[in-house]
């Protein structure tokens, strides 16, 4: 039946589309960019004469790991906007993806299949909270917090294979339109950061981290509103037992995507790849975990779809 196949895609378009609506709200949220300066020309200079000496020279203030995040995270918005053309970076808010592959072997799902058309808007609508060094005078560690008031989300998933859980064996074989609602996300991190010596920044480490949202609200074509609401209800469990997953991604492929950036604004490389989403999202789902909530909730979806 092409309904209950759509809704049996449903659930794991779910967990990929929700993965995906996170890591690019948090890789957007810490991808900053940094504005050239414009250096005089060399007649324009003053002669040797007309320079004051050392002594008459005043004391440049140090500026601070904290100082230079906060000119970074100035730029933003901005750059989300508007694209940055001299960086070949586009538009980001909204955010607009053709397709993610999937392709997920593990013990739970096998699935393979695209997220087409995903786009993602809201995601420059961000504040900082919190942008504190709380180590080092110039350098050092800086506690970055960050609330996004709201971000959502449409694509179209197209999907084969199966979710096996227990006696349930879901059989995945549709397509469907899906819309997603992220609420009151906040994130929290300790950035080790160091300026370099021609003033661009490098992020040494990432700890600490801490995100939660208030609510999420999916809205599946193909299924009706008490199978909308069991998926609702089973995207916060999927995230909470795989909240260490997640965060060890932030925490290393996440900061070496950020310190590429950082290094092609600052003139150390030629170009900048893509954060490559369906790598997260195959990292993510090949190590899935399945709480007892979520297994569940999945057996009250099977229930609804074999009545």
């Amino acid at each position: 039946m092409v309904g209950a196949s759509c809704c049996r895609s449903s659930i794991f378009s779910t967990v990929n589309t929700i993965m995906s609506v996170t890591w690019l709200l948090v890789v957007g949220a810490v991808l900053v960019s940094q504005q050239a300066s414009a250096l005089p020309t060399a007649s324009a200079l003053p002669t040797a004469s007309a320079l004051p000496t050392a002594s008459a020279l005043p004391t440049a203030s140090p500026v601070s790991a904290a100082d230079r995040l906060a000119e970074e995270i100035a730029n933003l918005q901005k750059i989300l906007k508007t694209g940055a053309l001299e960086y070949s970076i586009p538009v980001l808010d909204p955010l607009d993806i053709i397709q993610i592959p999937i392709n997920a072997n593990n013990s739970v799902i096998k699935a393979s299949g695209s997220l087409n058309d995903l786009v993602v808007d809201g995601i420059s609508s961000f504040t900082v909270t919190r942008l504190e060094q709380t180590a080092g005078d110039v350098s050092g560690r800086v506690s970055l917090a960050i609330e996004l008031p709201a971000a959502n989300a449409t694509l179209e998933y197209d999907l084969q294979g199966n979710i096996q859980i227990s006696f349930l064996d879901l059989q995945l074989d549709g397509k469907s339109a899906v819309s997603v609602k992220l609420e009151g996300l906040k994130a929290n991190a300790d950035l080790d950061i160091t300026i370099n010596p021609d003033n661009s920044i490098t992020v040494d480490n990432i700890c600490n981290v801490d995100f939660g949202f208030h609510k999420v609200t999916f809205q599946i074509d193909a299924i009706n509103y008490i199978l909308n609401h069991l998926v609702t209800n089973l995207f916060p469990r999927l995230v909470k037992s795989n909240y260490n997953s997640i965060i060890e991604l932030i925490e290393t492929v996440g900061k070496d995507h950020i310190n590429k950036y950082f290094d092609m604004v600052a003139g150390k490389t030629s170009g900048w790849k893509a954060v490559a989403v369906s790598d997260m999202l195959q990292t993510l789902t090949n190590k899935l975990v399945v709480s007892p909530e979520a297994h569940l909730i999945l057996r009250q979806i099977a229930r609804h779809l074999e009545a």
